[in-house]
């Protein structure tokens, strides 16, 4: 089991740090837009008051206190000159909010609360930039994304999947493989040999109960996480949506058994909670997802005497049911 190490502590602090430097800047705003909306005897009275009831002590320390700063101030006003000087103030910690909530959201962050439209429209999502293939069929996804596969057995999913781990050890971060329904067996073992998988960034897991999972991804560094399969573990959509919440910046990607007529097993929240969905059929991967047109990709050379014509059939309404409708 991997234990927490410093990078996980490191992304911990970062992201606190972070908040606490928003939370400082909103703080000030709101002092220096009190600055704009009272005249200089307001503010007066107030540190006044304050200053009477320290040294004086009692509620006649703060009425004389209250009134000393009136006197102090009342002949002061707001310049021009002044008032411009706050706005820019104000729109300077604004500017530093919003660079502040971009590298928050660059770490797999979520921003609360409200954004300003045009905040919206030039905020830099992290993404991750595939190249060839891997481009061609899924685009350029979010560092957080969920993609789904689903397919019968020996159409090729399971291939695929690990030639995509693969990609992503090599050259984007740490990857959890859990070869739930295979196991540490024989067959997985020529995979990672036939497809050269073995790499100090991919690690292989035969958990097949939810909770070791959620442990693993909670206690680890973990970039990416596999799941082969939901079915066989019977995890439930709400399970997967935890993990999501458990390791923020983490990508999944699910793999589910397919219906005798092709549809993906379980319940319709699977299609609806992800970004990409890849059905697998006789060697080809059919994708359709927020990050590219749908696309497919030849996995391997499929022959099938009894049905060759089918082999060119995408994602139909029936095979992801209501992703549309979301």
């Amino acid at each position: 089991m991997e234990s927490l190490n410093l990078n996980d502590l490191n992304d911990i602090d970062d992201s606190k740090e972070i908040q606490k430097q928003i939370d400082q800047l909103n703080l000030e705003i709101r002092t220096l837009a009190t600055r704009l909306a009272f005249p200089p005897s307001i503010h007066g009275i107030v540190g006044g008051s304050a200053m009477g009831g320290h040294v004086i002590g009692g509620l006649g320390g703060y009425v004389a206190g209250a009134a000393l700063g009136y006197y102090l101030a009342k002949d002061k006003k707001l310049s021009d000159v002044d008032r411009q000087i706050l706005v820019n103030k104000i729109r300077s910690k604004k500017a530093e909010i919003s660079e502040l909530q971009k590298e928050l959201g660059g770490q797999g962050g979520v921003i609360n609360g409200i954004m300003n439209s045009q905040d919206l429209v030039n905020y830099k999502y992290k993404s991750y930039k595939f190249d060839g293939e891997w481009k061609d069929l899924l685009g350029q996804p979010s560092t957080n994304f969920h993609m789904m596969v689903f397919g019968s057995p020996k159409q090729g999913k399971s291939i695929l999947c690990v030639q995509f781990a693969k990609y992503l050890s090599e050259n984007f971060g740490e990857v959890l493989y859990v070869a739930s329904e295979e196991g540490f067996s024989a067959t997985l073992q020529s995979k990672v040999r036939d497809f050269s998988m073995a790499n100090g960034n991919l690690d292989f897991a035969n958990f097949r109960e939810y909770s070791e999972i959620e442990e693993a991804v909670t206690n680890g560094s973990y970039d990416f996480l596999f799941i082969d399969s939901v079915n066989y573990i019977r995890m439930s959509p709400e399970d997967v949506e935890n993990l999501k919440k458990v390791n923020k910046r983490m990508a999944i990607i699910t793999i589910q058994q397919a219906t005798k007529d092709g549809k993906y097993k379980g319940d319709t929240a699977y299609a609806h909670n992800c970004d990409i969905i890849v059905k697998v059929k006789e060697g080809i991967a059919y994708a359709q997802g927020r990050f590219a047109a749908p696309a497919e990709m030849p996995i391997f050379d499929f022959e099938d005497t009894e049905d060759n014509g089918d082999a060119g059939a995408g994602l139909g309404d029936s095979d992801y049911q209501t992703y549309d409708d979301r």
